[in-house]
């Protein structure tokens, strides 16, 4: 049985996560999917969890996805990071860049 990896949605928007998650529900017997409504949340499964993949939106209440991406670095450094925004901007991008970000994607999106 192939290793299942595990992954991390973060976005407050609830219909985002449903979203994503039914999406990736056919990827089940390959993944583990976890969801997070914000940094904090994110971080305690990050914590309990070797996560191998994150797509986290930037714009969180409380702390951002930039601050997820930076923390969960330092606990894996091997995760990789797709960030979501509704608010594209170069520094936005130029962020990323610096953080490693393997895509950058704007919502809303199909």
């Amino acid at each position: 049985m192939p290793l299942k990896r595990n992954v991390l949605i973060v976005d407050d928007k609830s219909i985002i996560l449903s979203f994503l998650k039914t999406g990736l529900r056919r990827y089940q017997d390959r993944l583990s999917i976890f969801t997070a409504t914000n940094v904090e949340e994110a971080l305690k499964t990050v914590e309990a969890n070797r996560i191998d993949f994150i797509t986290t939106d930037i714009c969180i209440p409380g702390m951002d996805g930039f601050e997820l991406i930076k923390r969960a670095r330092e606990k894996n450094p091997d995760t990789r990071f797709i960030v979501m925004t509704a608010y594209p901007c170069e520094d936005y991008l130029e962020k990323c860049r610096k953080l490693g970000v393997i895509d950058f994607i704007e919502k809303p999106f199909d």
